[in-house]
């Protein structure tokens, strides 16, 4: 008789939260465990290796032997909603993630921000005012939050490889513009993206985002004023030169500018 080879594929991985017979923890490692012994009734022989699994609980670590570790999903960790705070619901296998050393998912990251921005309005009034203001005056007023997969979403539709162009820029901003329903991001004061990109959180912030729509309209108008003297200086001589936009699409470098 030959022993069989250790087991090459883990049910459950480092990181991987899970169920015991002693409650919910997170894998820290696995190992295979095997005993000279050829009791078929033991948990672990020389001829049924066992994976065990060192799992961090809340009151310490334990050894548990994979036939007694159960996968989280579809239990009451993740099908029952603890608590909503505005329109992001949080359950058992969310707080979970607020142990040291874990990754963060979305809804905890997202009910953070929504946190942090409640306190800020609270503590303001719903504004942010500065007593001197100067070339940079503060002009708009609150902050806009995106959803955690509007970035996903913009990646997935710009695709690999793709190039910063007007047709992408139009099918991106076809297919999010719903998402600010109700909401002029132009007159607002920030707006913040959070990012998932490699296993980490990074947040883009843009500031006064209404400043790059009138900066470019200020430079566009100048154009057709200039354009308009030039069309009047050559009308002597049969020139015509035409000032407006008959589609009414915006320009390229607004477009540009804008989804920056």
């Amino acid at each position: 008789l030959f022993a069989p080879p250790d087991p090459y594929q883990m049910p459950f991985f480092d990181d991987d939260f899970v169920l015991t017979p002693f409650g919910p923890g997170k894998i820290l490692s696995s190992r295979v465990e095997r005993y000279a012994s050829s009791d078929n009734h033991s948990d672990a022989t020389i001829f049924n290796p066992t994976i065990i699994y060192s799992i961090d609980l809340d009151f310490g670590i334990c050894h548990v032997p994979a036939s007694q570790v159960k996968p989280i999903s579809g239990t009451s960790y993740t099908k029952k909603t603890l608590i909503t705070y505005q329109r992001v619901p949080l359950n058992g296998h969310d707080l979970l993630r607020l142990r040291p050393m874990t990754y963060l998912n979305d809804s905890i990251v997202m009910f953070y921000l929504k946190y942090l921005k409640t306190q800020l309005d609270r503590n303001n009034g719903g504004k942010t005012v500065t007593e001197n203001r100067g070339w940079d005056d503060l002009d708009g007023e609150g902050i806009h939050i995106f959803p955690s997969f509007c970035y996903t979403r913009i990646k997935n539709i710009m695709g690999p490889g793709c190039r910063n162009s007007k047709m992408i820029r139009t099918k991106i901003w076809n297919d999010l513009k719903t998402w600010t329903k109700g909401n002029d991001i132009f007159k607002k004061k920030l707006l913040v993206f959070p990012v998932n990109e490699s296993l980490h959180w990074t947040c883009v912030f843009v500031c006064h985002p209404g400043r790059l729509v009138r900066r470019y309209a200020k430079d566009l108008s100048k154009k057709k004023e200039n354009a308009i003297s030039l069309g009047n200086a050559t009308s002597g001589s049969g020139a015509s030169l035409s000032t407006t936009n008959p589609t009414g699409a915006v320009p390229d470098k607004v477009c540009s500018t804008d989804m920056a």
